[in-house]
């Protein structure tokens, strides 16, 4: 039905509506109801408005305001008057008598006022004393002389509806554009099924998301899930028989709990704590499939965050530190540089839900620069980790190599991906900021590291290189292909300023001295380069992160 037909017959019901409320003889039976628009009052005679639906035909009295309606609308509006309140059905009995179904019965009614007032009570009063009624033989037990109808409190609610009913249609496109694959279902010998909960940590719900995974046992995780989402009033464990079945058959399934709109939420509505569910709970659980659906991907970032340097005046690090772990904080993988260990601690203990691995450059454990990978610890965890110094003499610790002013490492982690099982090998540095010749021979200490790990394991570089695009350090890093720079791979995804450096002065154009190096099955799906600013509108560092949305390449999930 078009929305505006929709609108009409709302109009139209809930005119007859009004017309009819009442109550039961003796009381005389309403005689005018009186409809306000705009600033307008037009008295309608009931008796009239009667007769003109028991009989159709031309009437002085109501002629001026018929007039107004086009013949579709009078024959709608005859239609409703005359025909049968299907009161006895069970559905309708059951609402009537629910919580849920009082509370929107008055509310419809307050848009009608009789006499004593609002005309709510008196409508629950009729819909629950009355089943065999048409809306005519209604109107003669109304309990009131006169019925008042608000018609623009009713067309406010028409344009609630009208744009609910937008958002209900933009909202279905952005869920039909979610990535799905194709699947041909062939029929399998049943296998043991294993089950396993577990929450998913997202910015737009204040819990994590909680997720039911099923799946056959005897082997490894799957890297490709079927979704499950749960109707209103529904739960992922009341799809636990789907789920177990279509897992028992090759089939992994994930199933999500959508709070708001779960079963819990129905418990609240039975108990009275809260009204029913409806379309404003859509945005959440469009996002809740969306967070599920990029569940495969997970936000990396590098960032200088300036050592603790007493001597930065305005920009001292207790200035910056809210606005640094506030941005960290919403992410998955992070590689710092330039931390002391006093900042170690600090973002240590403002971040718990993550883990870390690094050490100082001077001695292997807390002296010096450390320049740390933290996981997020839901997600992630460490298989492996290591340090290594930019030296001839990469294992020797706090050797400053070839024409380096100060020693330098590179961290290293493997992480294994909770949600996908995959592993990651994910390196973090900082090369020497004066030694041109200790820049060159780093980037190629870093490759041959590269390239020494397994074929098939996604691997990232990244860190502060103290170089430029092009320069002779950057391309010892690429040559032969080795390692891609992430913001050429992912080029047509790149948002923000063309430079890394702002000294806290201003951006320096063009000057990208922060990078992020990819290698093996990986796709990009979004490559940033950020400025953030503290709660006095300055550089949160002198450097700018960089953050990048990535994820495994779904055409080599099947390839280690």
């Amino acid at each position: 039905m078009p929305l505006s037909q929709s609108l009409r017959t709302l109009t139209h019901g809930l005119l007859a509506v009004a017309i009819s409320l009442g109550s039961v003889p003796p009381s005389p039976a309403a005689e005018q109801l009186l409809v306000r628009f705009s600033g307008l009052e037009l008295p309608l005679d009931l008796n009239e408005l009667e007769s003109w639906a028991l009989r159709p035909k031309v009437n002085a009295e109501l002629g001026p305001w018929l007039n107004l309606l086009d013949p579709a609308t009078r024959q709608d509006l005859q239609r409703i008057l005359r025909q049968p309140l299907n009161l006895e059905s069970s559905t309708i009995a059951l609402l009537l008598e629910s919580w849920a179904g009082r509370q929107l019965v008055l509310q419809l009614g307050s848009l009608l006022r009789s006499a004593d007032g609002d005309g709510g009570p008196l409508l629950l009063d009729l819909l629950q004393r009355r089943r065999n009624s048409t809306v005519v033989s209604l109107l003669k037990e109304a309990p009131t002389s006169h019925l008042e109808l608000d018609l623009d409190a009713l067309s406010a609610l028409g344009f609630r509806l009208r744009g609910q009913l937008e958002q209900q249609k933009n909202l279905l496109k952005e869920l039909n554009a979610l990535r799905l694959m194709p699947l041909s279902f062939v029929r399998s010998r049943r296998r043991p099924v294993r089950h396993q909960r577990q929450g998913l940590a997202v910015e737009h719900r204040t819990d994590p998301l909680a997720l039911d995974l099923w799946w056959p046992t005897g082997g490894a995780p799957a890297k490709r899930w079927l979704l499950i989402s749960h109707g209103l009033g529904g739960s992922a464990a009341q799809m636990e028989w789907l789920a177990s079945e279509l897992a028992s058959r090759g089939w992994p399934v994930l199933a999500v709990q959508h709070p708001g709109s779960d079963d819990a939420a129905v418990r609240g509505l039975l108990e009275g704590r809260q009204t029913l569910p409806g379309l404003e709970t859509l945005p959440a659980r469009l996002q809740d499939l969306q967070v599920v659906e990029a569940a495969g991907s997970f936000k990396l970032m590098t960032y200088n965050i300036r050592y603790d340097n007493p001597r930065d005046g305005r920009d001292v690090w207790a200035n910056r530190v809210d606005a640094v772990v506030e941005l960290v904080s919403k992410q998955d993988v992070i590689g710092l540089q330039e931390v002391t260990l006093g900042q170690l601690k600090t973002v240590v203990k403002r971040l718990p839900e993550f883990d870390f691995y690094g050490v100082g450059r001077d001695d292997g454990r807390s002296g010096g620069e450390h320049a740390p990978v933290f996981f997020r610890k839901s997600r992630f965890e460490a298989m492996d980790q290591g340090t290594f110094w930019l030296s001839a003499r990469p294992e020797q610790i706090g050797v400053a190599g070839w024409d380096a002013s100060l020693p330098r490492i590179c961290t290293w982690i493997v992480l294994k991906d909770k949600v996908t099982d995959d592993r990651w090998w994910i390196a973090n540095t900082h090369f020497d900021h004066r030694g041109s010749v200790a820049r060159v021979e780093s980037g190629r200490l870093l490759r041959r590291k590269v390239l020494d790990q397994p074929k098939g394991v996604p691997a990232v570089v990244m860190g502060d290189f103290n170089c430029l695009p092009g320069s002779p350090p950057y391309l010892a890093l690429v040559e032969d292909g080795a390692l891609t720079d992430a913001r050429l791979a992912g080029k047509d995804k790149f948002v923000g300023p063309e430079s890394t450096w702002n000294g806290f002065r201003g951006l320096a154009a063009g000057r990208i001295i922060d990078h992020i190096f990819v290698r093996g099955p990986i796709m990009i799906e979004q490559f940033s380069i950020l400025d953030p600013k503290t709660s006095q509108g300055r550089y949160a560092s002198d450097h700018l992160p960089i953050r990048m949305i990535v994820a495994r390449k779904p055409s080599d999930v099947n390839k280690n």
